[in-house]
């Protein structure tokens, strides 16, 4: 099996576990390492996600690719400064930017105050409607 191949196997497995996931690769030839780097933070630490990584790396030494293995996110240490591979995720994950608008449409016939709360963390959410309106979006 050549490296690529294996590569390929890598970011294909990810697709298919992870749709939400980034996944970008570097080769960087002064380390000797094959970088590969899942983001958000939310999909590398998916236990589908850790399951892919013991199961690649343990297979990535087996096959004695004469380098080294590196899985990163965002919060990394190590960084890719120019990715040879940009994979965009298939499944937009927009759980993150939910907000709840909260307005009076009639003071003052103006938008005066706009509040914003993020939902995120909050999900599923109600809404609950008084004199004023509300209104939830993705952004």
């Amino acid at each position: 099996m050549t490296i690529q191949n294996f590569l390929d196997q890598i970011f294909n497995k990810i697709q298919e576990a992870v749709p939400s996931a980034r996944i970008e690769y570097q080769f960087k030839p002064i380390s000797n390492t094959h970088f590969i780097k899942v983001t958000p933070l939310t999909a590398f630490k998916e236990e589908a996600f850790v399951d892919i990584d013991f199961e690649f790396s343990a297979k990535f030494y087996e096959f004695d690719f004469n380098s080294d293995l590196c899985f990163l996110t965002e919060d990394s240490l190590v960084d890719l400064d120019n990715p040879s591979i940009d994979i965009a995720p298939k499944i937009i994950d927009a759980s993150q930017n939910i907000y709840l608008v909260k307005h009076d449409i009639f003071a003052s016939g103006f938008l005066e105050q706009v509040a914003f709360q993020r939902l995120a963390n909050e999900l599923p959410f109600e809404v609950e409607k008084d004199d004023n309106s509300y209104l939830a979006m993705a952004a």
